[in-house]
């Protein structure tokens, strides 16, 4: 993701660049050894002009209350809610 983000950059530099992540690939290195989105922010969030994070289809991460999904996640991916 992060050489592709630097490739449609550099051929289309006046383009927005919007990525569409899953909530818990935000997680870090606690559920990604090389940090998952955190490392791909860190390396080219710059060129991103904004996320579409997904909080639905999660199997077993809940985001099912609106508690959930701005306060406190559940499951594997614990600490993923909004805030």
């Amino acid at each position: 993701m992060i050489e592709f983000t630097k490739f449609i950059r550099l051929r289309l530099p006046n383009t927005i660049i919007t990525h569409a992540p899953q909530a818990p690939y935000f997680g870090g290195r606690s559920h990604y050894p090389k940090n998952g989105y955190i490392a791909i922010e860190q390396a080219v969030g710059s060129m991103i002009q904004f996320y579409n994070v997904q909080f639905y289809n999660q199997v077993s991460t809940t985001y099912g209350t609106g508690h959930m999904l701005f306060n406190v996640s559940g499951g594997w991916a614990s600490g993923t809610s909004v805030n």
